[in-house]
């Protein structure tokens, strides 16, 4: 009778770490996959910085550059995408003369830009225990971006732009990226919601 019962647990054991490994298995191929677009992205940043430091006049190779992240994205998901590629390249340059952008035609670009100091003080509210200088360079990105989207355009539902910058989190930053950017959203839209 206790070899039977002993029998039937190492089964159900061996069973069950065999489901724990497929799991595994599965959560280092989503890994892999998001910090292959993590490279993608910044090798891309890498190679429109270099040409436009050389003057290259050629579009193609910043065409096939970004024919990689345009090919299975929807326009919005990469318009918001380019965003927060031009704000993440404005990040490492402060000088204003010096400041080169990959996608020169991002109008949210040159609106954020216009609007910092107010969506800063915004992510600084909702975030006090970050200074923005400590803040992760995507995250505050995706964060610029989503608190532009949320305050100042209003073209979309707030609901889809929190998913949205939630979603890039996971896809551009680190494992708790998209939680930040949660905590700080979600308070700033408890705060736009909530009746005075």
């Amino acid at each position: 009778m206790i070899s039977l019962v002993l029998v039937i647990f190492v089964n159900t054991l061996v069973l069950w770490l065999l489901n724990q490994n497929e799991n595994i298995q599965k959560l280092a191929k989503e890994n892999a996959s998001k910090q292959e677009r993590v490279n993608n992205l910044c090798h891309s940043l890498y190679f429109v910085k270099i040409a436009e430091e050389e003057n290259c006049h050629s579009n193609s190779a910043k065409t096939a550059i970004n024919n990689e992240f345009t090919a299975l994205m929807d326009n919005r998901h990469t318009k918001r995408l380019h965003t927060i590629q031009n704000l993440y390249a404005l990040c490492f340059e402060a000088d204003e003369e010096k400041r080169s952008i990959p996608h020169k035609d991002d109008e949210s670009t040159s609106q954020i830009l216009k609007n910092l100091e107010t969506i800063d003080q915004h992510i600084q509210d909702h975030a006090p225990k970050y200074p923005i200088d400590k803040i992760s360079k995507i995250d505050i990105s995706i964060l610029r971006l989503a608190v532009y989207e949320l305050l100042i355009e209003k073209k979309e539902p707030m609901k889809v732009i929190i998913n949205e910058a939630i979603e890039l989190a996971k896809e551009l930053g680190n494992d708790r990226s998209y939680s930040f950017v949660n905590a700080v959203l979600g308070s700033l839209n408890t705060e736009v919601t909530t009746p005075k």
